[in-house]
């Protein structure tokens, strides 16, 4: 057998085909929030007004002074659940400061998150940032943003098997 005749049948085959459209359309799909997540990188962040739900308190995000990783989440979102409670055990572990981490739910109302919060608590800040999903195009659920001195280091969206690897580090450093 020639390379010729061998691609053509690697190529032909039923099973690359479907593999094929299968990436083709993931990858289609995916697009537009990691170029997204890149065009938000190096974003510097306005002051925004903050309702903290637990206790009603208005607070200016992101903080200015410090590092601090905001995921954007919803309580429907099997993924964000996931990263979520990684979060929650490197906080347990105190490998993060539960003041470090906000979560932002972006889609559902304070009743409907409270409620969420009250059958699975985590330690950490839940903020109602009006406006800062719409401006930065947040796409997808989770979405995480790690923010310095008010400055978005990174982004990154769906769950990832090293992202608190990454959470750790950026704390940590």
């Amino acid at each position: 057998m020639n390379l010729k005749s061998t691609l053509k049948k690697i190529i032909l085959d039923k099973g690359n085909i479907v593999t094929f459209v299968i990436l083709l359309f993931f990858f289609y799909k995916q697009a537009p929030v990691i170029i997204n997540n890149f065009k938000t990188t190096d974003t510097t962040l306005e002051s925004y007004q903050a309702k903290d739900i637990s206790n009603g308190q208005i607070k200016s995000f992101p903080p200015f002074d410090e590092k601090v990783i905001a995921i954007f989440w919803a309580t429907w979102c099997g993924p964000c659940k996931v990263e979520m409670n990684r979060l929650d055990k490197s906080v347990q572990e105190g490998k993060i400061k539960k003041e470090q981490i906000v979560a932002i739910n972006p889609y559902e109302s304070e009743i409907i998150i409270k409620k969420f919060l009250a059958s699975s608590p985590y330690p950490f800040t839940f903020l109602d940032v009006p406006g800062l999903s719409q401006k930065l195009n947040i796409q997808s659920t989770p979405t995480t943003l790690f923010i310095e001195k008010g400055r978005i280091q990174s982004a990154s969206s769906g769950m990832s098997l090293f992202g608190i690897w990454k959470a750790e580090k950026f704390i940590k450093n």
